[in-house]
């Protein structure tokens, strides 16, 4: 993840020792959640956020690094839901694709139909002129 981060913040115009400081950040912000809970993070919630920036202000950081270690937190949120949406556009591409692509067999299914409906009228009155034409030549040789 934390490659992805830095790639992140990197394309969002920070600098360098930026990208460091926030990932190092995140990082540590693992650290406490795992200390803290007896678990790995699943999910960055604000709640957590919350809890853990005071927890910063109790154990008497800077305000300019609490804001620092938030914004970081922030961003790795940014990032993760980035990727979400990413994945949800490209589940909405597909699942659009499979939809055009029924519609296309729809459409050629109808188009297939209204060739055979064609086709058959016409064969129903070829057979009508053709029996209009024995019947009507019958008469005559009567």
């Amino acid at each position: 993840m934390s490659e992805k981060f830095i790639e992140y913040l990197k394309n969002n115009g920070l600098a360098e020792n930026t990208c460091s400081s926030y990932n190092k950040d995140v990082e540590l912000f693992k650290k406490y959640y795992e200390d803290s809970y007896g678990e790995k993070l699943d999910k960055l919630v604000h709640a957590d956020i919350s809890m853990y920036y005071n927890h910063l202000l109790k154990t008497g950081v800077t305000s300019a690094s609490v804001n620092r270690k938030i914004a970081s937190l922030k961003n790795e949120i940014n990032i993760v839901n980035s990727n979400k949406k990413n994945e949800l556009d490209a589940l909405s591409y597909e699942k659009q694709n499979e939809i055009n692509k029924l519609n296309q067999q729809i459409e050629l299914t109808k188009k297939d139909k209204k060739f055979k409906q064609m086709h058959i009228v016409e064969i129903l009155n070829g057979l009508y002129i053709h029996h209009m034409y024995n019947k009507f030549s019958f008469r005559k040789n009567m």
